[in-house]
C-alpha cells in the first residue's frame, strides 16, 4: 500500500498531518471494533504548543467527520489538553461560508476540557469547537473515523441496544 500523508497547517507553530496506514490494521479494526468506518489512519500533531479551536473540516468529496475514535500512542506531552467550546451560532457558519475551519479564540467559550491518556481509546464529537492544548512534544495516534454516525455494531460493545 502506497503511504501518502496529508499535512495541514493550522497556525505558524503547530501542524496536523494524516497518513495512511497499512491494511493489516484496517482490517484488524474492522474485525475487532467496527466494519462500518469510512477511514482509519494515523493522525500527528506536531511542532507547536496548540492546535487552536476547529471543527472537522469537509472532505473533497464532501464528507464531514461526525465522530472520532482514537488511539493515543504519544499524549504530545504531560499536560496535553483537548478542549471543547461553543460559540454563537452565526460565528460558526460565517467560518464555514468562507471555508475556513479555525475560529479565534476570541469567538468562543471554553465549557469543557480532557485529558486524553496514552494506550487508551477514547470518542469524540469532531463537529464540537476544539482545540489541543499544551502540546509540548509529538501526539500521535490511530484514528477511526465516522462520517455521519456511530455504527450499531460499535455501540453495541458498550452498551446495550
Amino acid at each position: 500500500m502506497e503511504n501518502r500523508s496529508s499535512i495541514f497547517t493550522i497556525t505558524n507553530s503547530s501542524s496536523f498531518e494524516i497518513r495512511n496506514i497499512e491494511d493489516e490494521i484496517i482490517e484488524w479494526v474492522r474485525n475487532n471494533i467496527t466494519r462500518n468506518t469510512e477511514k482509519v489512519f494515523l493522525q500527528t500533531i506536531d511542532k507547536g504548543t496548540n492546535f487552536v479551536p476547529h471543527v472537522d473540516p469537509i472532505t473533497p468529496s464532501k464528507q464531514v467527520r461526525h465522530y472520532n475514535l482514537m488511539y493515543l500512542f504519544e499524549t504530545g506531552g504531560e499536560n496535553v489538553e483537548t478542549c471543547f467550546y461553543e460559540t454563537p451560532p452565526d460565528t460558526l457558519e460565517k467560518c464555514a461560508e468562507r471555508g475556513i475551519y479555525k475560529i479565534p479564540y476570541s469567538d468562543v467559550k471554553l465549557i469543557s476540557k480532557f485529558v486524553f491518556e496514552k494506550n487508551t481509546w477514547n470518542v469524540m464529537n469532531n463537529q464540537c469547537i476544539h482545540s489541543v492544548e499544551g502540546i509540548t512534544g509529538k501526539r500521535m495516534g490511530l484514528s477511526v473515523s465516522f462520517y455521519n454516525k456511530i455504527p450499531p455494531d460499535f455501540l453495541k460493545s458498550f452498551i446495550s441496544i
